[in-house]
């Protein structure tokens, strides 16, 4: 092939896979760690109001606030509530995200078989 004809469209689309897979792999990895952050202090969010709405119950109330108050317990039950549907959402989250990093393997070994049958180098391999 003469070298002013550019590359081939094989090696423009094996090009363009790579730019997307390493794009993906990327976003991959910080929505991931972000999850995983996300996560603890949702956790920790959760336990705190979890022991809040148990204090009553362990004979403790406090000065200004009445432990026993119902509009103070449906506000923390609330926040429970809604610390726990963001915990899901976390949670849902970092699952796709997993199985998406698996299946990006996958599609680079499906990539890689290919390029050896049509008798080109795999990347990595050169």
């Amino acid at each position: 092939m003469p070298e002013d004809e550019g590359p081939s469209p094989i090696t423009l689309v094996h090009q363009t896979n790579e730019m997307l897979l390493r794009q993906v792999e990327d976003v991959s990895a910080r929505i991931r760690s972000l999850s995983v952050a996300t996560a603890v202090v949702s956790g920790l969010l959760g336990a705190a109001y979890a022991f809040q709405l148990a204090l009553p119950f362990m004979g403790v109330t406090a000065v200004t606030v009445s432990a026993n108050d119902p509009a103070f317990m449906a506000a923390v039950l609330g926040l429970l509530l809604l610390d726990m549907l963001w915990l899901y959402v976390i949670l849902k989250n970092y699952i796709y995200i997993s199985r998406l990093g698996r299946h990006v393997k996958d599609v680079r070994r499906a990539e890689e078989e290919l390029m050896r049958k049509h008798g080109l180098e795999p990347p990595g391999e050169a």
